[in-house]
């Protein structure tokens, strides 16, 4: 009897600020062909002990191990990422591809391309001024927010995150050899469909995109939509992949 097939594996990773558990309630709403793998970046959650990368190399270094290590097998591997997540995904597909992993393909969400840098300027901002960017952005559940003490806790965390992504930009053109797959809000501040489109122009391969309603942490606004999207585009490339091994 043959041994069934290894389910896709979805890695997952997070926003600015964020851990792996913004994803863990994907799991099993993907359907049973996708296995959904949040990644948990060092300094949050239960990796809060662990000092933060520091640097976007760091940081894909440790991802990239993460995806390698939980691959069991499977040679459908897809990568996700939101926001900060997106360019980390973006440089961890790159490091996969040097250390011989092709992934199936990367979706990319919420993020302008990796040549456009960071806008905000943490080092810039008090504590004060940098909740307030925050809460502008949404994401953080409101009692979050509305609790000094717990929101004196994050802003660390978010600070490093955001000083880490000003200090990146990517202007090397590396072009990925999987497809891309960009998704934005249509009242995103942070990322303009102009910002977004040009992702296509980080591979060599497919490239597609789509503009759901809603600001920057649009994807969580509407989930059932977003469950539904993120199987359409992963069939997507599975079939692309398909066909690109029938012809060559």
């Amino acid at each position: 009897m043959t041994a069934k097939r290894p389910a896709v594996r979805l890695f997952c990773l997070p926003y600015a600020g964020g851990g792996a558990s913004v994803y863990r309630k994907w799991c099993g709403r993907l359907g049973n062909g996708i296995q959904v793998c949040p990644v948990q970046l060092a300094g949050r959650e239960e990796q809060r002990h662990l000092p933060h990368c520091g640097t976007v190399e760091r940081q894909c270094a440790d991802a990239a191990d993460a995806v390698m290590q939980n691959a069991g097998g499977c040679d459908d591997l897809v990568l996700f990422g939101h926001s900060m997540g997106a360019k980390i995904a973006y440089e961890t597909a790159k490091l996969l591809e040097r250390r011989g992993v092709f992934l199936r393909g990367v979706i990319v969400s919420g993020s302008p391309a990796p040549d456009i840098p960071e806008k905000a300027d943490p080092e810039a901002m008090t504590d004060p001024a940098l909740g307030s960017y925050l809460r502008t952005l949404g994401g953080i559940p409101a009692e979050i927010m509305q609790d000094a003490s717990l929101l004196a806790m994050l802003l660390p965390l978010f600070r490093a995150d955001l000083a880490m992504m000003r200090r990146y930009c990517d202007c090397s053109g590396t072009k990925l050899h999987c497809p891309v797959y960009a998704l934005g809000g249509t009242d995103d501040p942070e990322a303009s469909r102009a910002d977004v489109l040009r992702w296509r122009h980080y591979t060599g391969s497919g490239f597609g995109s789509r503009f759901l309603p809603g600001g920057h942490f649009y994807l969580f606004e509407n989930e059932a939509e977003i469950h539904a999207l993120l199987r359409e585009i992963i069939r997507g490339f599975l079939n692309e992949s398909k066909h690109g091994e029938e012809n060559s």
